[in-house]
C-alpha cells in the first residue's frame, strides 16, 4: 500500500515537467510569417486621368482563406502548414497586390485605379482565385476568374479564366512564397493587357 501510495505521489510532478518539457518545444519553432508584394515602385502609382477602376475584396476558396500556408499533397489530401504562415488574410494582401499592380501598369493608359468603396467608379474588376498553392509536382500554381463590368449599367465587358505554375527554385518557404508572387504579377499583366487591348 505504501508502494502504491508513493508511486501516486509522483504523478504531478512527472506531469510538471512534461508541461515544461512541452512548452520549451514549441517555444524553439516560432512561426514566421509571409506577405505578397506589389510590383509598383516604393513611390506607386502617379496621379493620372481616365476612366475609374475598382476592385473589391478578392474572392479564395475557403481552404485558402487562412493563416495556415496550404500545399497540396496529393490531388485530394492538402498539407497545411504549422508554423509558416500568412500575416494577414489571404484575401486582404492579395487585393492589395492586385490594386497597386494594375494601378501601377494601367496609369497613362486612360485608366485610374480608385478605392472600391468609391460610389463613382466607372467600371468594376472581379477577381476569384480558384487556385493558389503548391501543387503535389512542386510547382507554384494560380488559377483565377476574373471579371470586368460596367459599373452603371451592369454590363460584363470581359470574362477571363486565367491560369499560370512555375517551378519553385527551393525546398523552404521564402522560395515558394516567391514564385507564388511572381504569379500575382503575371495575372496583373495579363488583366492590364486585356483591358487596355479591349475597353476604350
Amino acid at each position: 500500500m505504501r508502494k502504491r501510495n508513493a508511486m501516486y505521489s509522483w504523478r504531478p510532478a512527472i506531469l510538471l515537467i512534461l508541461a515544461f518539457i512541452i512548452a520549451g518545444c514549441s517555444e524553439s519553432l516560432p512561426s514566421r510569417y509571409y506577405v505578397l508584394n506589389t510590383m509598383a515602385p516604393p513611390g506607386g502609382s502617379k496621379p493620372s486621368e481616365g476612366r475609374t477602376l475598382a476592385i473589391p475584396r478578392v474572392e479564395l476558396p475557403e481552404y485558402l482563406n487562412r493563416p495556415a500556408i496550404i500545399r497540396r499533397e496529393t490531388q485530394n489530401r492538402l498539407d497545411l502548414a504549422q508554423f509558416e504562415q500568412w500575416a494577414e488574410p489571404l484575401d486582404v494582401n492579395l487585393t492589395r497586390v492586385m490594386t497597386e499592380d494594375l494601378a501601377y501598369l494601367l496609369q497613362g493608359d486612360g485608366f485610374v485605379v480608385v478605392p472600391s468603396g468609391i460610389a463613382d467608379a466607372e467600371l468594376t474588376l472581379l477577381i476569384e482565385f480558384l487556385r493558389f498553392e503548391r501543387s503535389a509536382e512542386g510547382d507554384a500554381v494560380l488559377a483565377a476568374l476574373w471579371r470586368l463590368r460596367d459599373a452603371v449599367t451592369g454590363e460584363q465587358l470581359i470574362l477571363r479564366r486565367s491560369s499560370y505554375q512555375r517551378p519553385v527554385d527551393g525546398s523552404d518557404f521564402d522560395s515558394l512564397i516567391s514564385a507564388m508572387n511572381r504569379l500575382t504579377h503575371q495575372l496583373s499583366h495579363e488583366i492590364a493587357n486585356v483591358i487596355t487591348d479591349s475597353v476604350s
